[in-house]
């Protein structure tokens, strides 16, 4: 003891007691701020872009956290690894979830157990199962939820009328803007989705029993319908933000769940005919509706 070697029985018995989640965790905090503080690392991004995916592995035992799963594993009992990674490419947060279940309903609470880091502002993720409850719970919280949509042609663009309040036009999106929000719904509940904010914060309810509990045999309850409404401002404004990103995080979210993967928007309609005129051309609502539908004879809104 002498020569300050530590016995090969102390080492066996101490590394099982303490590799435990907290330790873990604990220990990967530390890994995540040594990575932001590597020089290069200022230059990938400043860790507010966060994608979070799913790894799905074949579980040959019994244990609580795996369980059937037909589509992947077959008659075995699989589980599903989530991973967070921000744009420093450090993990800040996982969560091991029983099968494989709709993402969406563990990527907030995945997100609201992080190891350390600085809280992300964007996440990115793949098809996630996304809803408009799942956007509203994602806006109320200060994420931008940024899934990667199917098909950009089947989604629906809400507009948002305060009650009382006069707006004016959307000019070339006037067309696609057709649906409302019920705002009424979203005021009425208004201090009841704060409260659900502040119990999901506070680690007093999951994220995905909350989402269970807003339907009831198929129809959202009047809370959940105020999530909705809420929900739908974001999930319009998260195309749009693509189309025509304030910085870059939004144009690198819309290349998928993963931060290395990209894919292009599908492109299926002509540019309404307002492109023809001169002082439409170039501007920012003509690039708007181009970028998601394919490109005008004009030739000015292929610049994306």
């Amino acid at each position: 003891m002498g020569s300050g070697r530590v016995p090969l029985s102390v080492v066996t018995s101490t590394v099982p007691c303490g590799r435990r989640a907290d330790t873990i965790a604990a220990a990967n905090a530390a890994l995540i701020t040594a990575q932001s503080q590597v020089p290069i690392v200022r230059y990938w991004g400043d860790g507010l872009l966060a994608s979070v995916d799913g790894l799905r592995f074949v579980v040959p035992v019994r244990t609580i956290s795996a369980a059937p799963s037909p589509k992947y594993s077959g008659f075995k009992r699989g589980t599903t690894w989530l991973n967070a990674v921000n744009d420093q490419v450090a993990g800040i947060g996982q969560m091991v979830v029983p099968g494989t279940p709709r993402d969406s309903l563990y990527i907030l609470d995945a997100l609201l157990n992080l190891d350390g880091g600085v809280k992300p502002e964007m996440v990115a993720t793949d098809n996630a199962s996304y809803s408009d409850m799942v956007f509203g719970l994602f806006k109320i919280l200060g994420y931008n939820f940024s899934p990667r949509f199917r098909d950009l042609d089947d989604q629906r663009f809400w507009r948002a009328t305060m009650p009382g309040v006069e707006t004016g036009t959307y000019r070339p999106l006037e067309d696609i803007a057709r649906n409302r929000v019920n705002l009424n719904k979203v005021i009425t509940h208004w201090l009841d989705t704060l409260r659900v904010a502040g119990s999901l914060v506070t680690n007093q309810v999951r994220a995905y029993d909350l989402l269970r509990m807003f339907g009831r045999e198929g129809r959202p309850t009047p809370l959940g319908q105020a999530f909705a409404e809420y929900g739908r401002i974001a999930k319009t404004l998260h195309p749009l933000a693509v189309v025509d990103p304030v910085d870059d995080r939004e144009r690198r979210s819309s290349q998928g769940g993963r931060l290395s993967r990209g894919r292009r928007t599908p492109r299926s309609r002509r540019c309404p005919g307002s492109c023809r005129t001169s002082t439409h051309l170039g501007s920012r609502s003509h690039r708007r509706w181009c970028t998601f539908h394919r490109p005008c004879s004009a030739g000015t809104c292929s610049t994306w």
